[in-house]
């Protein structure tokens, strides 16, 4: 008979285990209740449906943007090219958080959420469900914008707690992990 752990037992591995799953890197925007920009970095973030075009994120409820993301209903799905780690670094440390859209390029999109200028793709959302799940919330968004970046761009990848680059392009039919960008806490 298999014994279950506590999950406070667990959490540690847990971490420990979905660090070892490479994911792209994401950065959510939105727009403050008084016209700010805000953003985080997301790891959690999937396609759910092309009909109607659907992807989800999670976030964690105790996160800055969480109330505000929430309140508007709008975000938009900013997927990193392997050259943004910077930006990714100024939006992972809460210490940078007044000066986050200060690094890159940015347009504002009809629907008020920052748009990344040079990102692989940009997914404007309307929020359509939301799910509360231990800490986080599963945000549901319909897509109703996409902007597409140039397609010789790779994407910026976190694994093993660190930002990463494909060693070579994925349209070349090869994908070899290459030598850490930067090491980052996210």
């Amino acid at each position: 008979m298999m014994k279950f752990a506590n999950d406070r037992d667990l959490a540690p591995s847990f971490r420990e285990a979905m660090s070892r799953l490479a994911a792209g890197v994401t950065l959510i925007t939105t727009c403050g209740s008084e016209g700010q920009a805000l953003g985080m970095l997301a790891t959690a973030v999937s396609s759910v449906t092309a009909d109607p075009p659907t992807i989800l994120v999670c976030i964690n409820r105790t996160a800055s943007i969480h109330r505000d993301l929430t309140a508007s209903g709008v975000f938009r799905a900013n997927f990193l090219a392997e050259d943004q780690y910077e930006v990714a670094e100024c939006f992972a440390s809460s210490k940078k958080r007044e000066s986050r859209f200060q690094v890159g390029q940015w347009k504002t999109e009809p629907s008020g959420a920052p748009a990344l200028i040079g990102a692989i793709a940009s997914l404007d959302c309307k929020l359509t469900e939301m799910v509360d799940i231990g800490t986080h919330s599963v945000i549901f968004g319909q897509v109703v914008s996409i902007n597409l970046g140039h397609d010789d761009s790779d994407p910026l990848i976190y694994y093993a707690r660190n930002y990463c680059s494909l060693a070579s392009s994925s349209r070349s039919g090869r994908v070899e992990r290459s030598a850490d960008i930067k090491s980052a806490a996210m």
